[in-house]
């Protein structure tokens, strides 16, 4: 790793930390916002839905615009956005302006990712490993951000939480003004937005893509639900308290953030495929001592189950080494689009098939889409 590649991976990932930050800073003032501004609790959870719609609908359009103005100014656009966001989510005196805040930092985060990823590619030749390290900045926002927030919600209310995330937003574009050099937007005529759907579509369409695509999709199928439930079920199936269950979703998380730079290292070096077999079996092993094991082993199951979330680095980087320079700002933004779609629909199912079925059936429903996603992967190694 060249001193120019880890500049640039320092500044990606202290920019996906302030995003992130920007995010989930969010979560832990709604119960002040609902008293100081008078939001019922059901136009909050709304917010936050429609929060993460935004950042969804936002990774094609980001892929584009990677695509037309360069990865770092995309960055810095998002950046600037989530900063203005959320200061907007501070100074909001009403419902209406708390909504359309929230939208704000959603979407603004939702331009990020796609234009990160393609300044790793840019910097390394071997990008598994950089997009693992990469994933530290989201994994040490959940770690540190409702910490910080509930430190700031004693001792100066809710509205300094998201004025201090725009602080750290701000100290993200200085950070990658001052370290990522001027990238040009790529060379050659710049495409009209129909050419740039029509070469995200012409990507997807790729079988190498397309069956990333869907193995991808599994497993944020799966993470969306454990971010979720994994608490409640623990709570609930298996009779823990609530400190217990709130403790050992922390194994998760530390689980999730120390296997991403393995996987991706294990990816360049050896074979992404594998690297995401290993880490969705881990998944599926967890899931069985999570649902029957002895209750000493419970910290186990919770730790496997945060190294299935090691897939992300493998599979990712196959779709950004099948996409050329040119069309991988509008190609991996397409595919995350697809991806984070699919993975949304997680939380709705598992939480309605616990409703109806009960949580063994929905924890078991979950290692069942793991197991399929791994067997896809060995599947096409026999091939």
């Amino acid at each position: 790793m060249n001193q120019s590649g880890r500049r640039v991976l320092a500044a990606c990932t202290g920019a996906y930390f302030a995003v992130r930050v920007g995010q989930l800073a969010l979560s832990p003032v709604l119960p002040a916002v609902v008293d100081d501004l008078h939001v019922s609790t059901a136009t909050a959870g709304l917010a936050l839905t429609v929060m993460w719609l935004a950042y969804a609908a936002a990774q094609l359009p980001s892929g584009l615009l990677a695509g037309r103005l360069g990865g770092r100014q995309t960055v810095l656009l998002a950046l600037g956005g989530v900063a203005v966001g959320a200061a907007l989510v501070a100074v909001a005196g009403s419902p209406v302006a708390f909504v359309a805040a929230v939208v704000v930092v959603g979407g603004a985060a939702g331009l990020y990712y796609n234009a990160g990823a393609s300044l790793l590619a840019s910097a390394f030749d071997a990008v598994g490993a950089p997009i693992g390290l990469h994933k530290l900045g989201s994994r040490a926002a959940g770690v540190v951000t409702p910490v910080a927030a509930a430190g700031l919600l004693a001792v100066a209310g809710w509205r300094a939480v998201p004025a201090a995330a725009t602080g750290v937003a701000v100290l993200g574009v200085v950070g990658t003004v001052g370290v990522v050099g001027a990238t040009p937007a790529p060379g050659g005529a710049t495409p009209s937005v129909r050419a740039g759907v029509w070469s995200a579509v012409e990507a997807l369409r790729r079988p190498e893509v397309a069956g990333t695509t869907v193995l991808t999709a599994g497993g944020e199928f799966v993470e969306q639900a454990v971010l979720s439930f994994l608490p409640t079920f623990l709570a609930a199936y298996r009779g823990v308290s609530l400190g217990t269950a709130g403790a050992l979703f922390a194994v998760t998380f530390v689980a999730a953030a120390a296997v991403g730079p393995v996987a991706g290292w294990l990816a360049d070096r050896y074979s992404a495929n594998a690297a995401a077999t290993a880490t969705m079996t881990a998944g599926v092993a967890g899931f069985l001592v999570l649902l029957g094991g002895p209750a000493v082993a419970l910290p186990v199951g919770a730790a496997l189950v945060g190294l299935s979330m090691g897939w992300s680095a493998p599979l990712q980087s196959r779709v950004l080494n099948a996409l050329e320079d040119g069309e991988r700002g509008a190609g991996f933004g397409a595919y995350r689009t697809g991806y984070l779609a699919v993975g949304s629909l997680g939380s709705v199912v598992v939480g309605t098939t616990a409703a109806k079925a009960g949580w063994g059936v929905a924890v078991a429903l979950l290692a069942a889409v793991l197991a399929l996603a791994a067997l896809g992967l060995l599947a096409e190694r026999v091939a």
